[in-house]
């Protein structure tokens, strides 16, 4: 899939990042608003060492998303995030579809972005 303008819509180098991440993540529990993933032991091995926790801090600087919490002893991430803005759907897609539904997943976060107005994005909130 071709990216467009959308991917400039989030912060710089979060699309391939999280894509890459995906592979490393299982959903461990999921309730509107608050989504709870596991990093696999692999993710530890694999990933560059601060590769989740960059991931954790781009996401929390879209506004729908309240926190990011991210505990690597315990390869806990938890997402709590706006349910009437972002849909449980998103998440699904994002983390276990396709590489296509995941791109997919996240043209539509950048679309929730984009209409939150101005650019979108808080200030750093790492």
């Amino acid at each position: 899939m071709l990216r467009g303008d959308w991917e400039a819509a989030l912060p710089e180098g979060l699309v391939d990042r999280l894509l890459d991440l995906r592979d490393y993540l299982e959903t461990a529990h999921e309730i509107p608003g608050r989504l709870r993933l596991r990093l696999t032991p692999q993710a530890i091995a694999r990933l560059p060492k601060d590769q989740a926790k960059q991931v954790g801090r781009d996401l929390q600087r879209v506004e729908a998303i309240r926190s990011v919490r991210l505990n690597i002893m315990a390869r806990s991430v938890v997402i709590e995030y706006d349910a009437k803005r972002i849909s449980a759907g998103l998440w699904r897609d994002l983390i276990h579809g396709s590489r296509q539904e995941a791109e997919r997943a996240l043209e539509a976060l950048a679309d929730i972005v984009r209409k939150e107005g101005g650019d979108g994005l808080l200030d750093d909130r790492g």
